[in-house]
């Protein structure tokens, strides 16, 4: 197809500059007013989505406008007005200079702007740009390698220069791509602007349901910061899921569920089922941590698996392939051992289409994200009940059935989870399931309590050190209080407290004021008033300053952390101040 669909060519306003160190400043300064369309010398967002979204923004303007977006999602980043701006551009972390010319190079690359320059989608050209949008690209590099022609049928020219991208799931139409978007969005290796149509049409799905007053101005914001692959691939073929967990309980499930899993990727690939998987913390070289990937083919001969990186990276081995030095690698493309991707991986995804999805899989998600608590608790409720191997979903599950009442639902959940998962081998999933079960006071029988705190002691054990640490320590503290063994339990937190303060990534937040309030019920135990009034009032400034509110309308991604700390509060504040209701479950807490 070789419709042309922008007629700004790249560069045409003007040339990449030779002058690294200030073309950024005399760009935004030559183009502010322009943008700040009330005239308060202050760029909002709104004002900086708008710029980029205009396709009169071409070469330089559009790579300064790229590169203000960049700097607009730095940690406190000041409000855009020209000082700041020129401030920011001196930040030696930022390196706004460079990240200008990077762009407009991006932008001075992309030479080809029909749809398919090739004729046809290619795998090999895709190059995720500078957003988190792997659980976008995963699926739909799964889908081109299966089957290019049906992904070029998806896109259809409409008559006002938009595009009509018609997934399965529906039709969502977008306008062709700015200067500017292209300098964040996906590469193409000058193979067409199709990627980059796919990720706006993704991004405006997703967002149309959200409610309207928290919707993004630009809905690539929508996909930038990550997501679920699951309900992509759902998207894309109007078929449900099914995920595979890789973590086991013992050597027997594991010989067990792989063999399972052999069966299933092979009735798949000869079947040219999507699939696909994703990494959390992997050691070996070469693998993206928190990164989705297509799995493209599995061979049961050689027990081996085809996989595509959305990065499209090359990497070469410091030595034989494997485990230790990583696999070879060409435009994401790489073979390794199912017995390594078990090693290295958390799950794989698998295309069920002899079942058949009507609406959009994690609108559940998204109606949480939105603070919607009952809409997506009856959701979810129904999506565990098709899948009940991911204990990820029954954790999110049991502060909404808390925050919308449903304590019987509760309760019933928490003794599910300890039957399913108490034996498990992998902390994650011990301590998610103990803390769900002790969310509140007395939500399950003594039996099932000594079970739920014999987990929070194990995920400590598992885990000495790493990322969640701090959330582990919190876990367990919650159970030594739940136990009566306040000490402890003070001791437990402010050790936790300690980690979470260098732990930034992990909404350390949400986990601090979790361990004040579980300090303070403790402290007050012990009739240490002023310490448990001092513990009490700094987890209420975190969640009032540092978290965001619960009617708020836009709790992030991980709005459940939140809504824990928000549960957590609550009895907190009943237990300090002798204060506001607290929901119980059927029978006393158990004595130490």
């Amino acid at each position: 197809m070789c419709l042309r669909l922008l007629a700004a060519t790249p560069g045409q306003a003007d040339e990449v500059t030779n002058k690294p160190g200030n073309a950024f400043l005399e760009t935004v300064a030559a183009n502010f007013s322009s943008w700040d369309t009330n005239h308060d010398r202050t760029l909002s967002r709104q004002e900086l989505d708008a710029a980029i979204e205009n396709p009169a923004n071409t070469g330089r303007a559009a790579a300064a406008l790229a590169t203000l977006r960049h700097a607009s999602f730095a940690t406190n980043a000041p409000a855009l007005t020209l000082a700041n701006i020129r401030q920011l551009a001196g930040d030696k972390d930022l390196k706004l200079p460079a990240f200008y010319n990077q762009s407009l190079g991006r932008i001075k690359r992309v030479t080809h702007r029909e749809l398919f320059a090739s004729g046809l989608p290619q795998l090999m050209t895709i190059h995720q740009g500078r957003m988190g949008n792997c659980f976008c690209l995963a699926p739909l590099g799964a889908m081109v390698y299966r089957d290019p022609h049906e992904v070029a049928s998806w896109f259809e020219v409409q008559s006002n220069g938009n595009v009509l991208v018609k997934m399965a799931a529906g039709p969502v139409s977008v306008p062709p791509p700015t200067d500017a978007e292209l300098a964040f969005a996906s590469g193409n290796s000058q193979d067409g602007i199709w990627i980059n149509l796919y990720e706006k049409a993704i991004g405006e799905a997703r967002n149309e349901r959200k409610p309207p007053g928290k919707r993004f101005n630009d809905a690539l914001d929508a996909v930038a910061k990550g997501g679920s692959e699951a309900p992509i691939m759902s998207y894309l073929t109007g078929h449900k899921v099914s995920a595979f967990p890789l973590r086991f309980r013992s050597a027997e499930e594991a010989a067990a569920k792989m063999a399972q899993l052999r069966q299933k990727m092979a009735y798949a690939s000869s079947n040219k089922l999507l699939m696909v998987c994703a990494t959390r913390l992997p050691t070996t070289p070469g693998l993206t941590p928190h990164h989705a990937y297509a799995l493209l083919d599995y061979d049961s001969s050689s027990d081996a698996v085809k996989l595509w990186n959305p990065h499209g990276n090359y990497f070469k081995p410091k030595g034989p392939p494997g485990l230790t030095n990583g696999y070879p690698t060409t435009n994401g493309l790489f073979t390794m051992p199912l017995a390594d991707l078990r090693n290295q991986f958390v799950h794989v995804v698998i295309e069920r289409p002899e079942l058949t999805s009507l609406k959009w899989p994690d609108q559940w998600e998204l109606m949480a994200e939105a603070g919607r608590f009952s809409e997506a608790a009856t959701d979810l409720a129904g999506i565990i009940d098709t899948d009940e191997s991911e204990n990820w979903k029954f954790y999110l599950l049991a502060p909404l059935l808390i925050q919308t009442g449903r304590i019987a639902d509760y309760t019933n959940q928490c003794k599910s989870m300890l039957d399913q998962f108490e034996k498990t081998a992998d902390p994650a999933i011990a301590e998610r399931t103990a803390k769900s079960c002790l969310l509140l006071p007395a939500a399950v029988s003594p039996d099932d309590f000594n079970r739920a705190t014999n987990l929070a002691a194990r995920a400590i054990d598992m885990s000495k050190k790493g990322a969640w640490l701090h959330w582990r320590l919190m876990t367990r503290g919650l159970a030594e209080y739940r136990s009566g063994r306040y000490d402890e339990a003070i001791k437990t937190e402010a050790w936790s407290q300690k980690i979470s303060a260098q732990a930034p990534e992990t909404n350390a937040p949400a986990c601090e004021a979790d361990t004040c309030f579980v300090s303070a019920m403790a402290h007050k135990k012990l009739e240490q008033e002023h310490r448990a009034r001092g513990d009490w009032e700094h987890g209420l400034k975190i969640v009032q300053t540092r978290l965001p509110k619960l009617d708020g309308g836009d709790l992030g991604l991980r709005w459940f952390d939140t809504l824990m700390a928000n549960i957590i509060m609550r009895e907190a504040r009943e237990t300090v101040e002798g204060t506001s209701a607290v929901a119980k479950g059927p029978s006393p807490t158990p004595a130490p």
